[in-house]
């Protein structure tokens, strides 16, 4: 498989910030033609994927999956009192996210985190059984075609949400991180640059 081109980053950087296409930094462009040049391919050896469980204030690490009545509110101060409907379902004694570690045939490793309110165990699947066969063997550096391959891994069957692309976008933000450190630059600069140094927080 061919090394990822600056064709493919100018198409895949404005697709995965779900924009029109944005210019990317000249310099970002001349440091993946630099470390392509000459090189094998970054072929994917290993995926794995991992639950992690954070414990909530309230609540146990036993509760069940619960659904949220219809019209509740949050019961935040302010705006943030508003329809209960972002988790219409979950564990309200843990949250949870699922992780996913891609590694390569020349030592670099990416990271990547799937959204996963609930039942994590599923995207774990989705990952290691469905999608790692796809993805060992890849050149980690093409995204975008790997993008595709896991996207129309189910196209015909209709999963275009929820888990299926939870999972799907934690492998890309997995090859992101290993493309960054292949190129020994930051991923916002591959993706055409920062727009702020700073952004502020909330509680």
């Amino acid at each position: 498989m061919n090394p990822l081109s600056r064709r493919d980053l100018l198409k895949w950087g404005g697709a995965a910030a779900a924009t029109a296409a944005f210019p990317l930094a000249s310099s970002a462009l001349a440091s993946v033609d630099r470390a392509n040049c000459g090189t094998s391919p970054l072929k994917i050896t290993k995926v794995e994927a991992f639950v992690v469980s954070t414990a909530q204030p309230k609540g146990s690490l036993a509760d069940t999956v619960q659904m949220t009545p219809i019209g509740e509110t949050t019961g935040r101060p302010g705006i943030g009192n508003r329809l209960n409907h972002s988790f219409p379902s979950r564990t309200p004694g843990h949250g949870f996210d699922t992780l996913v570690r891609i590694t390569t045939n020349q030592g670099i490793i990416g990271w990547g985190e799937a959204h996963a309110p609930v039942a994590p165990s599923v995207h774990v699947k989705l990952i290691e059984d469905l999608f790692a066969p796809i993805l060992i063997g890849q050149d980690a550096r093409n995204i975008l075609p790997i993008w595709e391959k896991l996207y129309s891994s189910q196209r015909l069957r209709g999963y275009s949400s929820g888990y299926y692309t939870e999972s799907i976008a934690a492998i890309d933000i997995a090859l992101w991180d290993i493309l960054g450190k292949f190129t020994e630059l930051p991923v916002y600069q591959l993706l055409g640059g920062k727009f702020r140094d700073s952004i502020p927080t909330y509680h």
